[in-house]
């Protein structure tokens, strides 16, 4: 069941009224009983929220926690749901839960960003989620302004600015994944899927092994016990 009891924040920028809300669709796998944030798995629960919030003021900013872990492209349901919040009224979406940055694309007046990536966790066994950026907007009266400032999370759980020849590779990977989104079908999308999950298990076993007398041992062999007793 959906609860989208949202609490909209409302930020004064001069002379603007700017409202955030945020939302989730993905599964709780934690609290499925006690939901204190706005969940919905049908979007359009959702469309008639921002919608009405667009009519009472200048901008609406909307975060959403959605879609899968691990690829750098997002899946057809949420490119059609981020988009489909900009045609309801919202000037700009935020995406996260995939842990790795995604496009950020222009659409219809608004700015959509698919997934702002993994600025801090620390996935070590995963390249693709140790390079993020940050997101810089500025909404104009037409279409938004939006720089990236590409960044690196070192092993000694720093977050650095990347080198510069690191900071175009990822940025060109970057645009030529926004141009795919288009020829993103849900068959190919399930089948990439797949394969990264089934190549990060593989990767997050090899880096348990190889770390585990590093650090809290202790922990390590009671989270063992745990799982799989």
């Amino acid at each position: 069941n959906d609860s989208c009891i949202s609490r909209p924040a409302i930020v004064f920028e001069k002379t603007k009224r700017i409202c955030l809300v945020g939302y989730s669709c993905v599964e709780e796998r934690y609290l499925p009983g006690d939901l204190r944030y706005a969940h919905f798995t049908d979007a359009s629960s959702v469309l008639g929220e921002i919608a009405w919030l667009a009519k009472q003021f200048d901008e609406v900013i909307v975060s959403c926690h959605a879609g899968n872990e691990g690829l750098r492209i997002p899946s057809p349901y949420v490119i059609s749901t981020y988009r489909n919040f900009i045609e309801a009224g919202a000037r700009c979406v935020i995406g996260h839960h995939s842990h790795v940055f995604q496009p950020v694309e222009l659409y219809r007046g608004g700015l959509i960003s698919y997934s702002l990536g993994n600025f801090v966790f620390d996935l070590f066994w995963d390249k693709d989620a140790l390079a993020s950026a940050i997101l810089d907007v500025v909404l104009n009266e037409d279409t938004p302004y939006f720089k990236l400032h590409a960044t690196h999370f070192s092993p000694d759980y720093i977050v650095e600015m990347m080198p510069t020849s690191m900071q175009n590779q990822f940025l060109y990977c970057l645009r030529d994944v926004g141009c795919s989104l288009e020829s993103v079908t849900e068959e190919s999308y399930r089948r990439a899927l797949a394969r990264y999950e089934q190549g990060n298990q593989t990767a997050k076993y090899k880096y348990f092994a190889k770390h585990f007398f590093e650090g809290r041992t202790g922990l390590k062999i009671a989270f063992l016990f745990q799982k799989f007793s």
